[in-house]
């Protein structure tokens, strides 16, 4: 709920007052992905990701996007923590999160599109 209020007034903020700009929300490439133990994020960032992409469309033409970004595994606690404690096995095999932040930026500066960044989880999605 929060994603969708702060995406939509921050468009029709930058709307109002005439001015380009992006948005950018982060999903996951588990969006399309079943995720046992993890099934509402899972479903959750396939709403982030499918919002970002009909808005990025909706108000591409007032010079505003709404970028999505699809990390994959970052080297972090969140997968044992999003599952409550049920047996996730927590991999090293992500990225920095100081790599995934600087890949964000990156986005944003060329204001490109629902990117995964782990090639690991391209093939994933791909298969």
């Amino acid at each position: 709920s929060a994603l969708l209020q702060i995406t939509l007034e921050g468009a029709k903020a930058l709307k109002k007052i005439h001015k380009p700009g992006v948005i950018m929300n982060v999903s996951s490439a588990a969006d399309c992905l079943p995720f046992p133990c993890l099934a509402v994020y899972a479903a959750s960032k396939a709403f982030v990701t499918q919002l970002s992409l009909s808005l990025d469309e909706e108000w591409r033409p007032h010079h505003i996007r709404v970028l999505t970004a699809l990390p994959g595994v970052i080297d972090t606690e969140f997968r044992h923590r999003a599952s409550a404690g049920q047996s996730v096995t927590e991999e090293k095999e992500g990225m920095s999160a100081e790599f995934a932040a600087e890949t964000l930026w990156k986005l944003i500066e060329k204001k490109k599109q629902g990117i995964v960044f782990n090639w690991k989880t391209k093939i994933a999605r791909y298969l």
